[in-house]
């Protein structure tokens, strides 16, 4: 199972914390397989009209009670937003959205100093902004992440809890929909890898569990278990320091498109990653549609020749020696786009970072100029400000910008349907041509589903970070 950072939904990863935060809290809404919104504390909702994307308006579902016997209304949504909001993820997602009003005991309204286009995805189950905690919790916010109080299907069984290994839920007799309850108690447990967990399923200890790490993922398939693998993170090699300078070959438009011309893509897929993964020239997963251009996945062929009448063009008939840096998330990636770029001359030498934060504080003192990422995917109003404006952070740290990108992404941002998403789109596209990185490989996260539960959904247990099993018949 994943690691987990915090139950605090203003604390937490919200890539990986939802498997241990779902239990406890009731999202406002939950995303389906098919990208549409279906209601959970929240009745309705919408942007007002005519207010370009700058106020949004919820009405929260009567009758709800928090697992203590508080009730879920207004006042509490308010509360638990503004307290997401103190956290990074909601400062970043939220940003200028502090005005949280409630101006009915059931109705909330949202309102921000300049368009959110996301506002339903920060407040769903894809996210943690829409767990709402009890205000109970609320005035204690220490106790958030040990002891919390949610409105969701189970309760957090503290005494049977060893905090970051094993997590017990009990089932929550205040839930508004029993129907959804399919167990008494829910055991998440931490495993430190994805052979251990596939181990723990085989013997019976486990009846689900998520992997990620692709050899698993196929060991599994070839026993024939039942693997569930659904795109989560996109890889690849970013080229960063993009201005102009001499001495510094990425500043090169040629150059940049000549690194990547060079890499074989498919081929490092099939190696790495087999059929949990698929190959990618840009920023974003298939299943964010504002933020993947399917127009942008063939820009580049594999064509080393090319690559190397570009790098004569723009002055390195020799190719170069160029520094990386790297972590461990994605080196066999870095490793694998280096070895190609060693077939046209460009000579990489990779630093790899034992830790993440030692990644972040690296990349943001713009210590190197080219970089290996690994990043999970988000529509593009939200990852937008870490790969397209011209925000310093460690996934554009030079903080480079383009008119086009800029404009287009201020367009969207008050727009909705497909004029939004066509913009969306065409800023992806301009990052691909203008070659600001490598991108690779979209892998897969998995669950490992056992015998004793059936997922209904296509795409298995994981369907916007909701658990969703239920005993098999």
């Amino acid at each position: 199972m994943l690691s987990i950072g915090s139950l605090d939904p203003a604390k937490a990863n919200a890539g990986t914390d939802p498997t241990f935060l779902d239990p406890i809290y009731a999202p406002l809404f939950r995303v389906t397989s098919d990208g549409q919104y279906t209601g959970v504390l929240a009745s309705s909702w919408q942007y007002v009209p005519g207010s370009d994307n700058k106020v949004f308006q919820l009405t929260v579902r009567p009758g709800v009670q928090f697992s203590n016997g508080q009730p879920v209304n207004a006042a509490a949504v308010v509360a638990s937003i503004k307290h997401y909001e103190t956290g990074s993820d909601g400062q970043s997602w939220l940003a200028g959205c502090d005005n949280v009003t409630a101006p009915t005991a059931m109705e909330v309204q949202i309102t921000c100093a300049k368009p959110n286009p996301d506002i339903p995805v920060v407040l769903s189950d894809q996210i943690t902004g829409g767990d709402i905690v009890a205000p109970a919790s609320l005035a204690n916010p220490a106790s958030i992440a040990t002891d919390p109080i949610g409105a969701g299907p189970y309760v957090l069984d503290t005494a049977a809890t060893i905090a970051g290994s094993t997590y017990t839920y009990t089932a929550n007799p205040k839930y508004f929909d029993q129907s959804a309850i399919h167990w008494n108690q829910i055991v998440v447990k931490y495993y430190a890898n994805s052979t251990t967990a596939l181990a723990a399923l085989r013997s019976g200890q486990l009846q689900y569990a998520f992997l990620g790490d692709p050899s698993a993922m196929q060991t599994a398939k070839d026993e024939g278990l039942n693997v569930q693998g659904n795109p989560a993170v996109f890889l690849g090699v970013g080229l960063f320091d993009r201005a102009a300078s001499a001495g510094n070959p990425i500043g090169n438009l040629q150059v940049r498109q000549a690194l990547e011309y060079a890499v074989d893509r498919q081929a490092i897929v099939t190696a790495l990653f087999g059929q949990f993964g698929s190959a990618t020239e840009q920023v974003a997963v298939p299943s964010q549609t504002s933020a993947w251009s399917p127009d942008s996945n063939t820009y580049y062929s594999y064509d080393p020749a090319k690559a190397k009448q570009l790098l004569a063009q723009a002055g390195y008939p020799n190719g170069f020696t160029i520094s990386v840096e790297d972590q461990p998330i994605d080196a066999e990636v870095t490793q694998a786009v280096a070895a190609d770029w060693a077939k046209i001359g460009v000579k990489a030498n990779i630093t790899e970072d034992a830790t993440t934060p030692a990644w972040i504080s690296n990349v943001t003192a713009r210590k190197y100029s080219v970089t290996g990422y690994g990043y999970g995917g988000l529509p593009m109003f939200m990852e937008a400000p870490n790969w397209f404006l011209p925000v310093a952070n460690p996934f554009n740290p030079f903080a480079s910008s383009d008119p086009t990108m800029t404009s287009l992404l201020a367009q969207a941002s008050a727009e909705s349907g497909t004029a939004q998403i066509s913009d969306f789109q065409q800023v992806q596209a301009q990052g691909v041509k203008n070659a600001w990185y490598v991108g690779v490989a979209v892998q897969d996260a998995a669950v490992l589903i056992g015998s004793s539960v059936h997922a209904p959904g296509p795409h298995g247990l994981y369907l916007g970070n909701e658990l969703d099993v239920t005993p098999a018949s």
